[in-house]
């Protein structure tokens, strides 16, 4: 889910059926993990899977997925 541009990293999240690109800032990592310090807040929506088609802006239909 975290990308990384010119700008750092970000991810996709989902605010009232659009899709905003967030920044993050990372911290400890793993091979599978990664603690994500600032940019996030709780009960953000972020888009775990991204492909090309995803766009900042587009607006979405959520399939919320419990961890």
């Amino acid at each position: 889910a975290i990308n990384t541009d010119t700008d750092g990293d970000f991810v996709y999240i989902v605010k009232n059926n659009i899709v905003k690109k967030q920044a993050i800032t990372t911290g400890l990592y793993g091979k599978e993990q990664v603690e994500i310090t600032k940019g996030l807040e709780k009960g953000d929506h972020v888009i775990s899977t991204v492909d090309s088609s995803i766009e900042e802006g587009m607006t979405v239909v959520e399939n919320l997925v419990e961890d």
